[in-house]
């Protein structure tokens, strides 16, 4: 995985594996936070995945990006995939506001 628009397909990929349905990469800039839409199964639930490929640990920037595009889709859940890890900040925000993260995903 050399960049951020492969590991928006990987994330995809997983997805699809773990049973969530009609996954889609946004593919374009302006998604307003969500590289990765799916529903939940069986529930048919909307949520949005905000993709991380860095190099460092992932920001409180990622899961306020997260959050945003919940609320702007009006999506059930929100998650924030990386293959790295997340700060202590981003970790604390992110419980405080019902986002999921996947760390090393």
């Amino acid at each position: 995985m050399n960049n951020g628009k492969n590991y928006e397909k990987h994330v995809a990929r997983k997805m699809r594996r773990r049973f969530f349905l009609f996954v889609r990469v946004s593919g374009k800039s302006g998604d307003y936070g969500a590289d990765v839409m799916a529903r939940t199964f069986p529930l048919m639930r909307r949520v949005v995945v905000q993709c991380k490929h860095y190099k460092k640990p992932v920001g409180v920037e990622a899961v306020q990006e997260a959050i945003s595009a919940r609320e702007y889709y009006r999506a059930s859940k929100a998650i924030v995939a990386s293959n790295n890890t997340f700060t202590r900040n981003a970790k604390k925000l992110a419980a405080k506001c019902g986002v999921e993260l996947w760390e090393r995903f």
